[in-house]
C-alpha cells in the first residue's frame, strides 16, 4: 500500500487495484468523522504515542 501512496496513483487506479484484491472501498460522509470512530481513535492514539507532544503540536499547526 505504501507504493500506492508514494506513486501518486489516480483514484481510478486505486479502485482498479482494490478490485483486483477483492477489497471493498467504503466512504464516510464529508465532515462526519464520528462515522469512522474506530479509525479516528486509532489515529489519535498513534499521534499521542508515536509522535509525542512536541511533534503533535507541529503537526496540528501545519495541518490546520
Amino acid at each position: 500500500m505504501d507504493q500506492l501512496v508514494q506513486s501518486g496513483l489516480s483514484s481510478i487506479e486505486v479502485f482498479s487495484y482494490s478490485a483486483q484484491l477483492f477489497i471493498t472501498l467504503r466512504f464516510i460522509q464529508a465532515g462526519k468523522p464520528q462515522q469512522n470512530g474506530c479509525i479516528e481513535q486509532y489515529n489519535r492514539t498513534m499521534r499521542y504515542d508515536c509522535l509525542g507532544q512536541r511533534y503533535l503540536i507541529i503537526y496540528t499547526y501545519h495541518c490546520y
